[in-house]
């Protein structure tokens, strides 16, 4: 009986994992469908001479570009996924200056911070905080979480607050940690989803995904790259419309 139990809770488990999958593979077909039209449809347009004037040729220019940024990101994601599955990622560990590393990943987002109107809060600890990560994949870390806040927030603020704390692992040993913690006041998670949301193929909402767009991978690589880090990420939320708090914490560098 016991057996039949565990078989059927595995049987399950696949099920849903191959619904996920199926999902995803639907959600990425049409992510990857709609900037493509976008691309194709405003450079026929151009390509034909069917343009106004020249400021109506360089706004369908900027539209294909914008498509094409957008097609990008969502192939990296895919590509990034693959490689941490296959376990064909290598880090280069070293200390890295972690407010330096967030301000060049917040200089990517300032015009999306300024097309928004959002106010951006920044409260640093007073000193210097080195960690021991891969300067690279930490900044994707950065861009992708700081990137999300700004995506689904539409008014308020975004603010970043950093920390260190000190955590007691398993082995009984105490490891200080750089916290970074970017709190937002948009859109929410349901807190029912909110456990499912660093799993491969769940996204909280696939009615905000299609208004949002992405892969749905985002969280899922940041996790990822965190854990190669010896690092964690968490989410938490009071629900729908009430912000979201995304916390990171990264080993400290030690001599």
């Amino acid at each position: 009986l016991r057996l039949t139990a565990d078989l059927e809770a595995k049987n399950k488990a696949l099920q849903e994992a191959n619904r996920l999958k199926d999902e995803f593979l639907k959600r990425t077909t049409h992510e990857l469908r709609t900037p493509l039209n976008g691309i194709i449809g405003s450079l026929q347009l151009v390509l034909d001479d069917l343009c106004d004037d020249k400021f109506e040729e360089r706004e369908l220019l900027d539209q294909a570009h914008q498509s094409a940024l957008h097609l990008f990101e969502i192939v990296n994601d895919i590509l990034d996924f693959s490689r941490i599955k296959s376990g064909h990622v290598v880090l280069n560990l070293r200390s890295v200056d972690l407010h330096s590393c967030l301000t060049q990943s917040l200089y990517l987002q300032l015009s999306n911070l300024r097309q928004k109107k959002l106010k951006l809060v920044k409260k640093y600890n007073n000193q210097a905080i080195t960690v021991l990560a891969d300067p690279i994949r930490l900044k994707q870390v950065l861009i992708n979480t700081i990137g999300n806040a700004v995506k689904f927030t539409d008014e308020g603020s975004i603010s970043i607050y950093t920390s260190i704390e000190m955590q007691t692992q398993a082995s009984g040993d105490i490891q200080s940690y750089g916290i970074v913690e970017i709190h937002d006041t948009g859109i929410g998670v349901d807190p029912l989803i909110q456990p499912k949301l660093f799993e491969a193929f769940v996204m909280a909402d696939g009615s905000s995904t299609r208004r949002y767009g992405g892969s749905g991978l985002g969280l899922t690589i940041c996790r990822n790259l965190l854990d190669l880090m010896g690092g964690t990420i968490s989410l938490t939320s009071e629900g729908k419309n009430q912000g979201t708090i995304v916390r990171l914490a990264i080993p400290i560098a030690t001599q």
